[in-house]
């Protein structure tokens, strides 16, 4: 289903133009008002007006939109939501219109796990996060990156920490030649737009915490046998994937590097036999051949019969460790179990479900 959250739009450029408040809502936790500090006999107000005083008013709009989302081509999501603007409370500088909208669903074909972007629908965050939400246009908007023509935006209030954010913050969803998919006309007072989207879930393999959570010891390199070398991809792409064969005891592990033209910085986590991943190794044992910043990895332990997985790649954090470019070589050590290869370059992730969106509008404004 289509997660509450925004659309992964490229439209990354425009500056919010609301007053002293920027686009990047990410951190709510300091907006509040507190020029005035006299009074402190009244403590149970926690809402945030100062931004509210502009009041905006294009007369009125009505309109309908048509939310379509299909996942793996099964639809999802399937509406039409009837939108009811009137006066827009909040300052939008150069605003060719913007209206507080008030959206119902009319008609409902979508499933009971269908996730309304409140965003692109207007209906109510099921969160409860996005407050107050209003549509705003502009023919053309200036920002210190550059003017844009055809901008729609959905502008949004937050409550958050038990605080209220009126903002208004803009979400922009359309802007001519900024947003893939998405565009937005207005002709004398009819409005029109489209958010076409579409996005493929990426799914990790052989690593899975199960909820328990993942747990890693700072220990000595572990001593044993040899059992085998081999590489991994250096852009963290790829995993080697060796079975360990367990008769219950103490096992150690350890991944070293093998040559200075090879080096990289290797990690490896083991899942148990209900493939559960139950320890991860980093950075904790002196490699042979060390990479530039970080360190290999050990473990040493105790594992019940069994028979586990090893998984082995180059840490995703730092890339640029992996000296040759292209592979990481290794060599692993293995005492009180046996290990052998059972997935050699495994891809590390796997893609998921298709989810596609499609947003038509429409409406008219009574001045």
């Amino acid at each position: 289903m289509l997660r509450n959250a925004l659309l992964p739009l490229a439209f990354v450029a425009l500056a919010a133009c609301s007053g002293d408040k920027t686009e990047d809502t990410s951190d709510t936790s300091s907006t509040t008002d507190t020029a005035d500090t006299t009074d402190t006999s009244d403590t149970s107000d926690t809402t945030d007006t100062s931004d509210t005083a502009v009041t905006s008013d294009f007369g009125t709009f009505s309109g309908t939109v048509t939310y379509v989302e299909t996942i793996d081509g099964e639809t999802n999501c399937d509406a039409d939501i009837a939108l009811t603007g009137s006066a827009f409370s909040g300052d939008c500088a150069d605003c060719t219109f913007a209206f507080a909208i008030d959206a119902e669903i009319t008609r409902d074909g979508s499933t009971s796990d269908c996730a309304y972007n409140p965003v692109l629908s207007w209906l109510p965050d099921p969160d409860g996060v996005l407050i107050d939400p209003g549509f705003v246009f502009w023919e053309t908007l200036a920002t210190d990156y550059g003017d844009y023509s055809n901008v729609a935006a959905t502008s949004v209030g937050y409550y958050a920490y038990g605080y209220t954010y009126p903002g208004p913050y803009f979400q922009y969803w359309a802007a001519d030649g900024a947003v893939e998919g998405a565009s937005v006309t207005k002709s004398g007072n009819d409005v029109s737009w489209t958010v076409e989207s579409s996005t493929t879930e990426s799914t990790p393999l052989y690593f899975n915490d199960c909820g328990t959570g993942v747990a890693s010891e700072d220990v000595t390199a572990a001593t044993g046998t040899v059992v085998g070398t081999d590489d991994v991809a250096c852009d963290a792409s790829t995993f080697d994937v060796w079975t360990l064969d367990v008769t219950g005891g103490t096992v150690g592990i350890f991944v070293d590097t093998v040559a200075a033209d090879t080096t990289f910085d290797p990690v490896f986590w083991i899942n148990g036999p209900d493939t559960c991943t139950g320890y991860l190794a980093d950075d904790n044992a002196d490699c042979t051949y060390a990479p530039a910043t970080y360190s290999c990895p050990s473990w040493t332990g105790e594992l019940e019969a069994g028979s586990y997985q090893l998984v082995v790649t180059e840490s995703a954090y730092d890339t640029s460790e992996c000296v040759s470019g292209t592979v990481g070589a290794y060599a692993l050590t293995v005492s009180g179990a046996t290990a052998t290869v059972f997935a050699d370059d495994t891809a590390a992730t796997a893609e998921g479900a298709t989810t596609v969106l499609t947003v038509n509008g429409s409406g008219t404004i009574t001045p």
